[in-house]
């Protein structure tokens, strides 16, 4: 067997082993998580909680107008942009 051969048979072992290892630790950090050893850093009413405020008001109207050929005028998605609203929390740079 030349040395070309020897390394890609060692690569390959290399390779098995790795997906091997990735899939053992995917498995055992997810077992900690179901088994309650470690929590989260958000839970999913804490984030729904973050998105309502974030997200709070009527969302911006959207009217698709098609185009007619000859025409000068520009569909209204052209118009200047709504002044932006603001949150009725203060975030910071923190909150990044």
């Amino acid at each position: 067997m030349n040395f070309i051969e020897r390394v890609m048979r060692v690569m390959t072992h290399i390779n098995i082993g790795a997906a091997l290892g990735l899939a053992a630790w995917v498995l055992w950090s997810g077992w900690q998580v179901v088994a309650g050893q470690i929590a989260p850093g958000f839970r999913a009413a804490e984030v729904r909680a973050l998105m309502q405020t974030a997200h709070a008001g009527q969302p911006a109207q959207l009217h698709l107008v098609p185009m007619q050929a000859g025409t000068a005028a520009l569909p209204p998605c052209h118009d200047a942009p709504p002044s932006p609203r603001r949150a009725p929390v203060l975030l910071t740079g923190a909150d990044l």
